[in-house]
């Protein structure tokens, strides 16, 4: 479950600052920049990849509905971007598996103070 928080750029600036010989200044100057970055390459039509992160590419939404491909016109369209995760492989007993990379540590734990929502009951007349 998420909470409402998102982490911020600042936050994984001080992460990277505490793995790499980097200034956490420099780490957002960078990430900064990579929103430019993308923008500009993704605009160009390039997908981009990011080792141990993933590819983005630019896409094409239907914002009208349309089925039929001769109504779309530029008017109908809007961009989107699509993100695929970068994915591992490993072969067992002769089967090859593909895993997104982000996820390999991840763990989940049973939280002890979890209470699911109580179901609506509905109004007696």
């Amino acid at each position: 479950m998420y909470n409402s928080k998102c982490i911020t750029t600042r936050q994984i600036a001080d992460f990277i600052q505490t793995q790499a010989s980097v200034k956490r200044s420099d780490c957002i100057a960078v990430l900064d920049e990579l929103g430019s970055a993308l923008q500009h390459f993704l605009g160009m039509g390039e997908k981009v990849k990011i080792d141990n992160v993933g590819i983005f590419k630019c896409g094409i939404r239907n914002k009208q509905g349309y089925e039929d491909h001769e109504k779309l016109t530029a008017s109908t369209l809007s961009a989107k971007i699509l993100f695929s995760p970068e994915r591992t492989t490993s072969t067992q007993n002769g089967v090859t598996r593909a895993a997104v990379a982000m996820l390999g540590d991840i763990t989940f734990e049973e939280a002890t103070d979890y209470e699911a929502p109580k179901a609506e009951t509905p109004a007696q007349p």
